[in-house]
């Protein structure tokens, strides 16, 4: 089965192309958790699945409760100091990779 689309601004049906990411390095196949990427504790894993076609688009950790928890208390500890921030100075911190 193919996927079709209509084509902008033409009542033509094409086939619908893959999507190409243009920069291998925004992909993360870690989690963040409290300034760190890190795996599971357990070393788990799943793959993310393409809908379109079902192969796999990358693996990633499979976190648990744990991880989850510790997760949820780095945020809420960071939570204050982000607040305070201006706009300008977050978005500087998100796109440097800073925190």
């Amino acid at each position: 089965m193919s996927a079709t689309h209509v084509t902008p601004g033409t009542d033509e049906l094409s086939e619908l192309q893959p999507m190409r990411m243009n920069d291998s390095t925004l992909l993360r196949t870690r989690a963040y958790i409290d300034g760190a990427w890190t795996e599971a504790d357990d070393g788990a894993r799943f793959d993310v699945l393409n809908p379109a076609d079902g192969g796999v688009l990358a693996s990633v950790p499979d976190m648990g409760a744990a991880e989850t928890r510790r997760a949820i208390e780095a945020a809420a500890a960071a939570l204050p100091a982000w607040r305070a921030r201006t706009a300008r100075s977050a978005r500087r911190s998100c796109a440097s990779g800073s925190s």
